[in-house]
């Protein structure tokens, strides 16, 4: 599976995840478990999300999000102030901006970590390698203003 084309995977796959693992019913529930997060993304995603839930940061939607990009809402909300700057500086950097909420669909204000991505060369490791870098590069900058 690591060396499929993203071609031929389903990312925005939403499989069943156990009642246990949630904090309320359904796929689009918080999960209140770090083992059910594998049951609510395709596995260039998961890692990712793990990731971010060992930092305590709630990731809210994880995909597409149009041809050509994956990756994973996270809600700015329950950022620190010093983690919200950092992550403006990021969505600056990268020409994004916050997704506020909306009465159809987003229920908090969020911002995405994403990568472009190519279906017919990307496999679900190098998409997952390259997200990984991208999470790892605002964290590291979240970590060295802890030090100052």
């Amino acid at each position: 599976m690591r060396n499929t084309l993203l071609k031929d995977i389903v990312l925005n796959m939403q499989p069943e995840c156990p009642e246990e693992y949630l904090r309320s019913g359904g796929t689009e529930a918080i999960i209140c478990d770090r083992a059910g997060l594998k049951y609510i993304a395709a596995e260039p995603l998961v890692r990712g999300i793990e990731y971010l839930y060992d930092l305590n940061v709630q990731t809210e939607a994880c995909g597409r999000n149009g041809a050509g990009e994956m990756g994973i809402s996270c809600n700015y909300e329950t950022l620190d102030e010093n983690n919200k700057a950092i992550v403006d500086k990021y969505l600056e950097r990268k020409g994004k901006s916050i997704v506020l909420p909306t009465n159809d669909h987003v229920a908090s204000t969020r911002f995405r970590i994403s990568i472009d991505v190519d279906d017919e060369v990307d496999t679900v490791e190098s998409a997952e390698a390259r997200l990984m870098d991208e999470i790892y590069s605002i964290h590291y900058v979240m970590l060295l203003t802890q030090l100052v």
